[in-house]
């Protein structure tokens, strides 16, 4: 179904920073979820970010199907939202949440902690015990050996790998032989984020040893002596 019915409100485009998180204290928070929508009473052309009038927002709460913390979001090809939660996995099809656990699919911990997708439609799940993938609705978990704490994904399109950040450290996860390689320079290090940017370049946020730029085996190393 995807989200036809809020596209139809003049073009609506979910966005990567829709969450608001609240603190999980807060049993019943909002959770709203910013659509970016055009308005007829602007100039055309007119981006401007300040003018209320160009946003419609919408909430949806624990009462709608919502957990009570979101941890990560991610809009598949076919425009659904999936949410990842302390309490599952949940697909929102601009209507309705379904939800997705260890109870009623083979996902291997309710802890979902990071989400990203590639070109052939499948879903990667970053989770508290793993790695697990959703493709033709089917759950296949890849962890093996590798139980490990998954703190952020993404998938390099061009090496067909996916970089896994976990409290361990940061891996490589060949999609081609199945398996995975460690980076032995993130060893014991925990990998809180990762993006690679239009040249190639790959940027890891790490605890240890702050923000690392890697290019054609090149390393560089950014912390607070450079602001």
């Amino acid at each position: 179904m995807a989200l036809s019915n809020l596209r139809s409100e003049r073009s609506l485009s979910i966005k990567s920073n829709l969450i608001s998180y609240f603190s999980s204290t807060f049993i019943g928070a909002l959770i709203f979820l910013q659509l970016i929508v055009s308005t007829p009473t602007k100039a055309q052309g007119d981006t401007s970010l300040n003018d209320s009038t160009q946003y419609k927002i919408t909430s949806w709460a624990t009462d709608d199907g919502l957990p009570n913390v979101l941890v990560s979001l991610y809009q598949d090809q076919d425009e659904y939202l999936w949410i990842g939660s302390y309490d599952g996995l949940f697909r929102f099809d601009g209507t309705r949440f379904t939800e997705y656990n260890r109870f009623n699919t083979s996902l291997n911990s309710h802890h979902i902690t990071a989400l990203t997708g590639d070109r052939n439609k499948n879903l990667w799940i970053g989770t508290g015990n793993g790695l697990v993938v959703y493709n033709n609705g089917m759950f296949t978990n890849l962890a093996g050996e590798y139980e490990f704490f998954i703190e952020c994904l993404w998938f390099d399109e061009n090496n067909k790998t996916l970089l896994i950040g976990t409290r361990e450290g940061l891996f490589e996860y060949s999609i081609e032989n199945n398996q995975y390689k460690k980076i032995e320079r993130f060893s014991n290090d925990l990998i809180n984020s990762i993006i690679q940017d239009s040249s190639g370049g790959t940027w890891v946020g790490s605890e240890k040893k702050g923000l690392v730029y890697v290019k054609n085996e090149t390393w560089k190393y950014y912390g607070r002596q450079d602001g």
